[in-house]
């Protein structure tokens, strides 16, 4: 992974809404861009990410979810999509909930 991309596409920045990518720490905050493009993302933006950051960070991502960052069918589909699986706990804890538990 480099530092920071030359150029973003489109499809990458409209994941990323609402960040500033111009002072983004594209390696601190990887697991919010990652799951961000993941969550929202086309096609096209989720395979510059998964050339971006390699495979195995996005796998690892998935394998280890922040808390509140996921959309459950999102989650479900990269879990699948990459043959990873989470405990039902874990599963839990990554959803995005829009009022607090």
């Amino acid at each position: 992974m480099k530092q920071k991309p030359k150029k973003i596409p489109d499809s990458v920045r409209a994941s990323l809404w609402f960040a500033n990518l111009e002072l983004l720490d594209w390696k601190k905050e990887r697991a919010v861009v990652i799951s961000s493009v993941l969550n929202r993302g086309t096609w096209s933006a989720v395979r510059w990410i998964c050339r971006f950051y390699g495979e195995e960070k996005v796998r690892k991502t998935i394998a280890r979810p922040k808390r509140g960052f996921w959309f459950p069918q999102s989650l479900r589909f990269w879990l699948l999509f990459f043959g990873i699986s989470l405990k039902k706990e874990a599963f839990k804890k990554a959803l995005f909930h829009l009022a607090p538990r």
